[in-house]
């Protein structure tokens, strides 16, 4: 799930554990960047469409970003989704 979504996990074994995990998520949303994306296929068809994030200025950056998405039509609020047709 976490590689999924583009998140990071931790498992701390006991509470002892804990400071070293709020530390390192204070410095991850620090440094932590949102991008906008526009597709160049604007079908909202229901498909699952992949995602690639690279950062090529330089290579010691790493990005972490949630594979992809499915393109569902824009609902207005309060209605529920309605079932695929597969």
């Amino acid at each position: 799930l976490a590689r999924e979504t583009g998140v990071r996990s931790f498992f701390p074994l006991g509470a002892v554990e804990l400071s070293p995990v709020y530390g390192a998520i204070g410095r991850e949303l620090d440094a932590q960047y949102s991008l906008a994306y526009a597709p160049s296929d604007p079908r909202a068809d229901g498909r699952f469409r992949r995602i690639e994030v690279r950062v090529t200025a330089d290579p010691s950056f790493r990005s972490r970003a949630r594979s992809g998405y499915v393109a569902e039509p824009v609902r207005p609020l309060g209605l529920a989704p309605a079932p695929l047709m597969r």
